[in-house]
């Protein structure tokens, strides 16, 4: 109260100093050197919003005297050091939502109503907020929404939703009417006036401009390489923005601001870490964007000039209002919405965790009963069934990195067998004395680590060459996605060596091979591109069979391999499906049927158990009210 200029992020970091109880407070200096130092850094940094163990027991007046010695001489550090201005420090902030399930918000231009996307369990509602009071109005149900927007005269709001799995965007007038459907790529965006359609293609190398009116387009070439967030307007439709993340290597993670009158793209920033789909202040001489660091997000505002260039350093408006995501999926999040007087920004704060479970079929069936492997407020991904089917294998998200981890099905805990810098897939060796993990490289980018299942250090090899899902096919022999998952490739465990997979080599992107119990054929999920997604199955003589089409991953094979065991995604639809296939192509069966949160991610060798990631959620909109102009 009395030092309003003090950065929120050290701000923070000086409350939980101070916090009341012992084991709220950091439990070491070396502990809180480690948060502030990030704050020093020129990209700026974040304060992590969990607690951290209560330590051992000490001499009871040890961590407060430690704790606070160290805050006084962080707040005395940061004092004397030239600062930039902060504008968020003197803003106002206030939850405006409390359903708990908000997935994206939008603010109208007069700064008055609010356009919500809420979670309603396998379903969304697509909601209206007054805010100077009143209930919030259902505009409309979808299995699923995203990306709300507005009209430049705030007469309409613009939603994508699904029809038959192709996206839709579509147009709800404020006051009332027909709603009306475009057909339009999810990755594009309807300009504040409603005369220009952009799409960025994935994967691709172009903009394309769309002319509403005459159905004319045009096409602007962009950086190949790089997946991109979804395009946001400026106010005055003269400006494009978007974050970008490489799809290969080590290069950075990027914001681009494009002229749609010069038809120019300008990278105004370069992070090591994860930028989120920017949102235009009111007068266009800013974006605001989201900057995920480990897993707590910032909120970042950057100012531009009139030639769309960075114009000063990126601002920090808010540390930590969000907690849990995984660095990817920053990305994907809607943009920061702000009012066309650039004095209220909205965004979502929310937090994700996701725990494992096991769901015998026929129980859920009757029941809908799973049984939890782990719980708690951590994040677990990358689970893999090993190959006697009494463990799975399984990485833990952890404020310093990934832990991968080995849980028995029988109740026993979990144990580690490696640490990792980031996220990817793994598999277990045919004798399961190993796991590959697909693994992330701090100088080359991902390549192949080797993690002995009884404990000891990880070999790495394939450095910078693999994309991200691996399969053990032989003792010798791993199968893996190219750089950039493009195509299929084998590496052979003892030298490193890397050889194409004849037939394989094409286009699109290749994801989750998963190998026959007999070892003569795999199963991998291909989007050919141009929205054809299939799933084949490739034999020892290099023939392929598509077996499904759809959004399908491969999770597993039956015992005889007459099987292929695909989990469909719930991110279109209001259910997680696991199906039957048959591995000759001639039909398939459901085999059970989970709401969107529950992700099927392996299943055993006789079909009856499930291996499901159990994701949760927690997040409502919420507000900032800058002054006004200066």
């Amino acid at each position: 109260d009395r030092r309003p200029d003090i950065p929120p992020a050290l701000g923070l970091l000086i409350d939980k100093c101070l916090a009341k109880r012992a084991e709220d407070r950091w439990q070491s200096a070396v502990e809180l050197l480690r948060h502030l130092e990030p704050l020093a850094t020129p990209s700026g940094g974040s304060t992590p919003a969990s607690v951290a163990p209560v330590a051992p027991r000490r001499a009871r007046w040890a961590v407060p005297a430690i704790a606070a010695g160290a805050a006084l001489a962080a707040a005395a550090f940061f004092l004397v050091r030239p600062r930039p201005v902060l504008i968020g420090m003197a803003g106002s902030q206030r939850q405006i939502t409390f359903t708990g399930q908000v997935t994206g918000a939008a603010i109208s231009p007069d700064g008055e109503l609010l356009a919500f996307v809420a979670d309603s369990g396998g379903g969304n509602r697509l909601m209206l907020q007054d805010l100077r009071g009143g209930r919030a109005i259902l505009l409309a149900r979808s299995a699923r929404f995203d990306y709300p927007t507005w009209s430049a005269d705030g007469s309409e709001i613009r939603c994508f939703t699904f029809d038959s799995a192709r996206p839709v965007l579509l147009r709800i007038p404020r006051l009332g009417g027909p709603e009306r459907g475009l057909a339009a790529p999810f990755w594009s965006a309807l300009s504040p006036s409603g005369d220009q359609l952009a799409e960025l293609r994935q994967g691709g190398s172009a903009l394309v401009l769309r002319m509403m009116a005459t159905g004319d387009s045009v096409s602007t070439p962009v950086e190949p390489g790089f997946w991109h967030s979804l395009p946001t307007w400026s106010r005055d439709g003269e400006w494009l923005a978007w974050s970008e993340a490489p799809q290969s290597g080590v290069a950075l993670n990027r914001l681009v601001v494009f002229s749609a009158r010069r038809r120019v793209a300008t990278v105004v920033r370069q992070d090591s870490v994860a930028l989120g789909a920017p949102g235009w202040d009111g007068d266009g001489r800013a974006i605001y964007f989201l900057r995920g660091q480990d897993r707590v997000v910032n909120l970042m505002r950057l100012p531009l000039d009139r030639q769309g260039k960075a114009a000063a350093p990126a601002e920090l408006i808010r540390a930590g209002i969000t907690a849990g995501l995984p660095q990817t999926y920053v990305a994907f999040q809607p943009p920061p919405s702000v009012s066309a007087d650039g004095r209220l920004l909205v965004y979502a704060q929310r937090q994700e965790w996701a725990n494992l479970a096991i769901a015998e079929v026929e129980e859920w069936r009757r029941e809908r009963r799973y049984h939890p492997l782990t719980t708690g407020s951590a994040s677990w991904e990358g689970t893999r069934l090993s190959p006697d089917q009494r463990s799975v294998a399984a990485e833990r998200t952890e404020t310093d990195g990934m832990s991968l981890q080995v849980i028995p099905l029988d109740g026993g805990g979990p144990r580690e067998v490696g640490r990792l810098l980031g996220p990817g897939g793994l598999a277990w060796s045919p004798r399961g004395d190993q796991i590959v993990v697909a693994a992330l490289d701090p100088d080359s980018g991902r390549g192949l680590g080797f993690f002995p299942v009884s404990g000891g250090p990880a070999r790495r090899t394939a450095r910078g060459a693999v994309g991200d899902t691996p399969e053990w096919i032989a003792d010798t022999l791993i199968i893996v996605p190219r750089t950039g998952n493009r195509a299929m490739q084998y590496v052979n465990v003892g030298t490193g060596r890397v050889s194409p997979v004849p037939g394989l080599d094409t286009t699109g992107w290749m994801f989750y091979p998963r190998r026959s119990p007999e070892g003569r054929r795999v199963a991998f999920a291909w989007n050919e591109g141009g929205g054809r997604m299939t799933v084949n199955v490739l034999d020892a003589g290099g023939r392929l069979l598509p077996v499904a089409t759809g959004l399908l991953n491969p999770l597993g094979w039956s015992q005889d391999g007459r099987t292929i065991y695909v989990g469909t995604s719930g991110y279109l639809a209001d259910s997680s499906r696991v199906l039957a296939v048959a591995a000759d192509g001639s039909g398939q069966r459901a085999l059970a049927t989970f709401p969107p949160n529950l992700e099927p991610a392996d299943v055993t060798r006789d079909g009856r158990r499930v291996v499901l990631v159990v994701h949760e959620q927690r997040a409502d909109a919420w507000s900032i009210q800058f002054p006004a102009r200066r």
